[in-house]
């Protein structure tokens, strides 16, 4: 995609010490009330420039089982994207390159699901952005279809998370330096 004009968040360094300021929420602007705490917020600025995002999607489907109401399927994915400026700074928060499987059980209205993916580590950051190292995500769940009446639907879905406990920091959170996503 080729975005003219495209808005950003982009983290400031108003005291070019190389790290992304972080200011108290009532800042006036000046450099001296720049601080160091990590729970502050981050200094940023909605910036508009012309901007470059490409990329590659895949994903598979393969049935492995299918007898009456039961089959199990694998899942297999992977993405990459890119995003640049024109100028050819890269643009902040971009995931980096992705890649998992899953297998999908199905019997009559109930679904069972194992997923894991493998994120990499951010290595195409913007100017004072933190790169997120690498991490594996395990998601284990379960749904069943409930039906009424012809009006009346729902759905039930148990799902666990990260049920390795990893550290999780995805590089397109704001927050990814002072908390990592839950276990």
């Amino acid at each position: 995609s080729w975005i003219d004009n495209f808005i950003y968040l982009n983290e400031q360094d108003r005291n070019a010490d190389g790290i992304a300021d972080r200011v108290e929420p009532d800042f006036s602007g000046d450099v001296s009330e720049i601080v160091t705490e990590e729970g502050d917020p981050l200094l940023v600025n909605h910036e508009q420039a012309d901007a470059r995002l490409y990329g590659i999607e895949i994903n598979n489907r393969i049935t492995l089982f299918s007898q009456a109401a039961q089959t199990l399927d694998m899942r297999l994915w992977a993405d990459y994207v890119r995003g640049k400026l024109r100028d050819g700074q890269n643009l902040p928060r971009i995931t980096p390159w992705r890649v998992g499987a899953g297998l999908d059980y199905h019997h009559g209205n109930w679904l069972f699901y194992v997923d894991s993916t493998f994120v990499s580590r951010a290595r195409e950051l913007a100017e004072v952005e933190t790169a997120s190292d690498s991490y594996v995500q395990l998601t284990l769940g379960a749904s069943v279809d409930l039906a009424w009446s012809d009006d009346v639907q729902a759905s039930w879905f148990p799902r666990g998370t990260n049920l390795l406990d990893e550290e999780i920091r995805p590089q397109t959170s704001f927050v990814k330096d002072l908390a990592p996503q839950e276990g």
